[in-house]
């Protein structure tokens, strides 16, 4: 890696794959997937080399990812007579989005 004139940082193509390592130990990453002869859709991978980045764009914006239909408010215990209600918790880690176009990533800062 290494910073553009304007303090951007660029990666190399070829340090890809290690970069998305890094992100994996610590981060769910979802990116653009093939499955099969269907258009590309972001789902969560495991490792690099399962994404398409280069193969034009995903059927569906990523906002799924962040925003998912159906989603676990609260979980309920029952003992006897007894009740009680904690927060739902989703045990998922924090959400990094790879090959997201322009108008989707800023999408979702306004969601």
């Amino acid at each position: 890696m290494r910073q553009d004139e304007l303090g951007a940082v660029v990666l190399k193509k070829t340090d890809l794959a290690s970069w998305v390592r890094g992100l994996l130990a610590s981060y769910r990453v979802v990116a653009p997937v093939r499955e099969g002869d269907a258009p590309l859709r972001y789902r969560p991978v495991a490792a690099a080399d399962a994404m398409v980045l280069d193969g034009g764009r995903p059927l569906r914006a990523p906002k799924e990812h962040f925003i998912p239909q159906v989603e676990p408010l609260l979980a309920f215990r029952g003992s006897g007579k007894a009740l009680t209600v904690q927060p739902a918790t989703t045990g998922e880690s924090a959400t990094v989005i790879l090959g997201a176009r322009p108008c989707d990533a800023r999408a979702l800062g306004r969601l």
